[in-house]
């Protein structure tokens, strides 16, 4: 018996100083066979399984084992897959589903929505996220689909190019106008529900041909009020290149044990990442600052805000993707060169 206490005690130790350090623990040997033959029963109709890997993130960036799996998409259309595991008492098993866009290839994209990519073209790897952890009982189901004539342009027509409001185009000294076109900066307060507002302003840009580069945008140099700014990395593709991106959202229900169709949570999860693709004509808007202002602020939202004749300072910095939280970490090696 002091034995065992004393193995346990061991592993304790470990574990806290994984936590502490924040390193990843150590993945466990799991058999990913019933995982491949399950999903490719479920989506092999519309989806070639093309490789898969087991990943575990560090405890300091959220943690977790995710199996993910590579697909190269068959067919245009809107797909919508789930799978489904036993979790633990109370909860009998939780389901996830992605949701993703498939046009022909060479279609439009378009820039990610909230740091993720739900839009692909056929050629493109698309990674699916699975979390697996110590779960059991994997169900794989295609929920829904709807497809689309490959000759039909519905889905360019349903992308929509970053109009905004009324820019003010006043050129600005640009170093990346090679790559990427300054179009202007907007200008946006966002009212509190108590008097006051939160002042944006943002820089347009446009793709103009193939490029990498880390674009910084700031405000100008001589502001003497609250500034700040944004670095994003950015790379330009031609329409017809192929890339590899990961699938970045998905919806997740908890069903009650022993009833399988009584939800008793639901949440929504984002697997953001850092690099925005672009094609020639797409637009993104960069913030370059934010000011929240009081009530009694130079007369309140109604009144021109001094700081709204700020310029952006951009500033092109050679293509780097540092580590970060978010799940780049998964798409490194398969970004274009």
């Amino acid at each position: 018996m002091k034995l065992w206490a004393n193995l346990i005690a061991v592993a304790c130790l470990l574990a806290l100083a994984c936590i502490a350090t924040g390193q990843a623990p150590k993945p466990q040997r799991r058999d990913t066979a019933a995982l491949r033959s399950r999903f490719e029963a479920a989506f092999g109709k519309d989806f070639d399984l093309v490789k898969d890997e087991l990943k575990t993130r560090a405890v300091a960036r959220g943690g977790g084992t995710y199996w993910l799996a590579f697909v190269n998409p068959k067919r245009t259309g809107y797909f919508y897959l789930q799978y489904r595991y036993h979790e633990r008492f109370p909860v009998y098993s939780r389901e996830h589903e992605i949701g993703l866009s498939v046009g022909p290839q060479g279609c439009r994209r378009g820039p990610p929505y909230a740091e993720v990519f739900s839009r692909f073209c056929l050629g493109d790897t698309v990674i699916l996220p699975v979390l697996i952890n110590d779960y059991t009982e994997f169900e794989f189901k295609l929920a829904k689909a709807e497809y689309t004539d490959p000759a039909s342009p519905t889905f360019d027509q349903q992308y929509s190019d970053l109009q905004g409001p009324s820019l003010d185009q006043t050129e600005i000294p640009n170093p990346a106008a090679e790559t990427l076109r300054y179009i202007g900066r907007s200008s946006y307060k966002a009212p509190h529900r108590s008097p006051g507002y939160t002042l944006n302003l943002g820089a347009v840009f446009e793709a103009v041909k193939p490029g990498r580069l880390n674009l910084q945008v700031s405000s100008s140099p001589n502001a003497k009020l609250e500034t700040g700014s944004s670095s994003v990395h950015i790379i330009v593709l031609a329409r017809d290149t192929p890339v590899t991106l990961l699938a970045g959202r998905e919806e997740v229900s908890g069903f009650e044990a022993g009833n399988r169709a009584r939800v008793v949570s639901t949440t929504s999860n984002n697997f953001i990442t850092s690099v925005i693709i672009l094609q020639p004509g797409d637009r993104i808007s960069v913030n370059y600052f934010t000011v929240v202002r009081s009530g009694d602020f130079e007369g309140g939202y109604k009144l021109p805000d001094p700081s709204e004749n700020l310029k952006p300072l951009i500033t092109m910095l050679p293509f780097a993707v540092g580590s970060t939280y978010d799940f780049t970490e998964w798409m490194m090696e398969y970004l274009p060169k």
